[in-house]
């Protein structure tokens, strides 16, 4: 889906166009320009309380860096860190999932400086960012599902001022759909320690 659906979606929604085609005039000019922010409302909504984007970041080691253990900051390492999920590991022998790790805070991936491979470490990601910058075109990574129930949130922030019994239902129908989301997202299958006990 791209920017310019989503909008369409959301315009259609709100009974501010009567096709397909996305229009700026007097009458939609005022949603469209607050379209980015309640998408990114949104999109934070979904993403980190359920239904997760899920990427991956690979980590290389030899076993000749110096000290007891190494140390590598998810949240520096990438732009969208948001929690871990689950981590591989490629030893040269075996590819398997592995718990040989720990976590300092909330995104600090710690193994020892001897051990060799490359982890996989799979983690869930804050959504990407709308701004008034974004074009139409934009590809928006978003599931079908996702997708789908985003202009019932966009409406019903955008039409309260108009319709306050309509934004509510939206707003309602919205809430419904992502308790429905949340319930059928698998969960992450690594238990995160945050010891050094038991490398």
């Amino acid at each position: 889906m791209t920017w310019d659906d989503l909008k369409i979606f959301t315009l259609q929604k709100i009974f501010s166009i009567t096709g397909d085609t996305l229009v700026d005039n007097a009458t939609t000019s005022p949603y469209l320009k607050s379209m980015p922010a309640v998408a990114n409302e949104a999109l934070q909504l979904l993403s980190t309380a359920g239904k997760y984007i899920v990427k991956s970041y690979d980590v290389t080691q030899d076993g000749t860096d110096a000290g007891i253990v190494q140390k590598y900051d998810l949240s520096d390492l990438t732009t969208d860190f948001y929690t871990f999920r689950d981590v591989y590991i490629n030893d040269g022998e075996k590819y398997a999932k592995t718990n040989g790790f720990h976590v300092e805070g909330s995104s600090i991936f710690v193994i020892p400086s001897e051990s060799v491979g490359t982890w996989t470490i799979y983690y869930n990601a804050y959504p990407q960012s709308i701004t008034k910058l974004t074009t139409g075109e934009t590809e928006l990574a978003l599931d079908p599902e996702v997708a789908a129930i985003i202009p019932l949130y966009m409406a019903s922030q955008l039409y309260k001022e108009d319709d306050l019994a309509m934004a509510t239902m939206w707003r309602n129908e919205f809430e419904v759909a992502r308790e429905l989301l949340f319930a059928n997202a698998p969960a992450p299958s690594i238990e995160i320690t945050h010891t050094y006990e038991g490398w």
